[in-house]
């Protein structure tokens, strides 16, 4: 929203901001060309769409237009709006002042065919931006964000499609027409390979804030959350009694509400405000007046706890908003990871999980058998893994 905000001069944006959101393919779409062209022509209906809202918002800008332009942007909406017209324009038919509503009936209406069908998508962009200046417009900015969710369901297919569209490097080279593309980290090592990083025609940038700015920035939303001025992690959360141990003579430091924040949130502020909303939610719906405490805390950490990415080939283990470096994971709880991960639809017992999941065997050794070992000698090493 910020980076958005930056193109408003005098009220209006200096570009069109086509909001734009990538689909991964159906099974049936190759993950090639075809996929590439299914995605400009969502690319040309997310910018048929912002174009009718630009012009609904500011009809004015239309009567000084040239009569070449009016009938290029007509063409163009008319040709890649996908679905019915009529129906898609419904909403601003609807809601439109009178002036507007004649922009729509020229729209509809106008039926000259600007280019071809067969144009190619870089010459029709070209065509567009062309058109749009009239209008005060000086490019297109299509931004895409949102994609967690189809991380969370399709993460490879997702970015072999993101790849592929990012590699078609005929979609980049017009200056006039900029991608914004907002993606979880989890898509960063697999984006990098695509060829319009490589050959420099896209730039990255890591979005990332320090402990103190996020816990500002999750402070700020409890306090709206409660309505309670001044409100803070430790208004929400109690700080754990230091625990007790009899090996140690000084009390073991207990985790807090930060410290957990900062092991699963990461720098990703959306991990921040994922891992306190349970939380809050526990709070607003019990009409508390105290914190939250430790007992009720840990049960809201393990029935919500941070989203586990794994990606074994490029070893890329994520957890919440945070990268975990492979050598702070010792060998064995990688492996016995992996086991988990590769079984997460059934239940796995600590002999599966050390005989299979860390030795590599087939099946568990009955006792008598080549490779068998008694529980007390290995469940202390599942143990120490579990730790980590």
């Amino acid at each position: 929203r910020q980076l958005v905000q930056g193109l408003y001069r005098e009220s209006k944006p200096t570009r069109l901001i086509v909001e734009w959101q990538p689909v991964p393919p159906d099974d049936s779409t190759p993950a090639d060309v075809m996929s590439v062209r299914r995605q400009i022509h969502l690319v040309f209906d997310a910018c048929a769409l912002a174009l009718v809202n630009y012009l609904m918002q500011y009809p004015e800008q239309w009567q000084r237009m040239p009569e070449w332009a009016h009938t290029t942007i007509a063409w163009f909406i008319r040709t890649f709006t996908q679905g019915d017209l009529k129906t898609r324009l419904e909403k601003w038919t609807t809601e439109a002042n009178p002036s507007a509503s004649a922009i729509l009936q020229t729209i509809r209406e106008n039926t000259r065919q600007v280019l071809q069908p067969s144009a190619s998508p870089d010459y029709i962009i070209a065509e567009l931006v062309k058109a749009i200046q009239p209008l005060g417009l000086d490019g297109i900015w299509i931004v895409a964000d949102g994609l967690e969710k189809w991380v969370t369901i399709e993460p490879e297919r997702l970015a072999t499609d993101l790849a592929n569209f990012l590699s078609a490097l005929i979609l980049f080279e017009r200056t006039k027409l900029v991608y914004k593309f907002f993606v979880p980290q989890h898509l960063e090592s697999a984006l990098c390979a695509a060829t319009g990083v490589q050959r420099r025609r896209l730039d990255s940038y890591r979005l990332q804030w320090d402990a103190s700015a996020l816990q500002t920035m999750v402070e700020r939303r409890l306090a709206l959350a409660t309505g309670i001025k001044g409100f803070t992690l430790t208004h929400l959360c109690a700080t754990p009694a230091p625990k007790k141990t009899r090996s140690k003579k000084t009390p073991e430091k207990q985790l807090t509400l930060l410290d957990w924040l900062q092991a699963a949130g990461g720098t990703n502020p959306r991990e921040w405000l994922d891992q306190v909303r349970p939380l809050v939610q526990y709070y607003l719906e019990h009409r508390l007046n105290r914190p939250i405490d430790a007992t009720t805390w840990r049960e809201l950490r393990r029935n919500y706890p941070p989203r586990l990415y794994f990606d074994d080939s490029k070893k890329h283990v994520i957890v919440g908003g945070r990268a975990v470096p492979l050598e702070q994971i010792p060998a064995q709880a990688y492996e016995m990871l992996r086991y988990l991960i590769k079984h997460s639809n059934q239940t796995v017992d600590k002999p599966t999980l050390y005989f299979q999941g860390y030795r590599g065997l087939e099946r568990v050794p009955h006792e008598g058998e080549k490779g068998y070992e008694k529980p007390i000698e290995y469940e202390g090493l599942i143990a120490v893994s579990y730790t980590h």
